[in-house]
């Protein structure tokens, strides 16, 4: 089920050494790694469809778990403290990657920009009305959620980036911009400028 490149991560989880070995609720980083492996692997590939990208995020996942496991406490529940670093690791890739579409297809280059979309003078207009229209459906949110969308939405923030400016947890900040979205699902234009 594991690719060629799982396998050479479970190879150097195994032969890692260090000064001390890494336990986790009683077993060995390796033995974690082992066990939970197949089925965190599985839940990506759900999530990404795409094998390449599944394997960087595990990869990146449990190289995460060896770097934080002071942070476990030991007797809570492993696995889903490891399914919160994977998801935590997914968001973060999936965020990472949006940004660089944006950036690929983004105003800011004019060849790519003139050759597939032709600025003209309605477009300008139109571009400039779904905006103010967007900013002011943000702006009537309820007090709770226009912070959040808005430094999310038009800030171009991440979600830990505005949990920080608003002294918010990640999960609140997440909760938060979904339920955003979910009201402002009722005007369909707007909602596809937001996504």
């Amino acid at each position: 089920m594991v690719s060629d490149e799982c396998a050479a991560l479970d190879d150097r989880v195994r032969s890692t050494k260090t000064k001390e070995t890494i336990f986790l609720d009683g077993k060995p980083l390796s033995a974690v790694f082992g066990q939970y492996r197949d089925e965190l692997y599985a839940y990506l590939l759900r999530q990404t469809a795409h094998r390449a990208d599944a394997e960087d995020i595990l990869s990146e996942t449990f190289i995460k778990v060896a770097r934080f496991h002071d942070s476990y406490q030991p007797g809570t529940n492993l696995r889903a403290w490891l399914y919160k670093i994977a998801v935590r690791t997914f968001l973060n890739h999936h965020h990472q990657k949006k940004i660089e579409w944006e950036r690929f297809t983004s105003d800011e280059d004019p060849e790519f920009h003139a050759a597939s979309h032709p600025e003209t003078p309605e477009t300008i207009v139109a571009r400039r009305e779904i905006m103010a229209h967007a900013r002011r459906a943000v702006g009537e949110l309820p007090g709770d959620f226009r912070a959040t969308a808005w430094l999310t939405f038009f800030g171009e923030s991440h979600y830990h980036e505005t949990g920080r400016a608003l002294g918010l947890p990640d999960g609140t900040v997440m909760s938060r911009v979904y339920r955003a979205r979910r009201i402002l699902e009722r005007d369909t234009d707007l909602y596809n400028v937001l996504k």
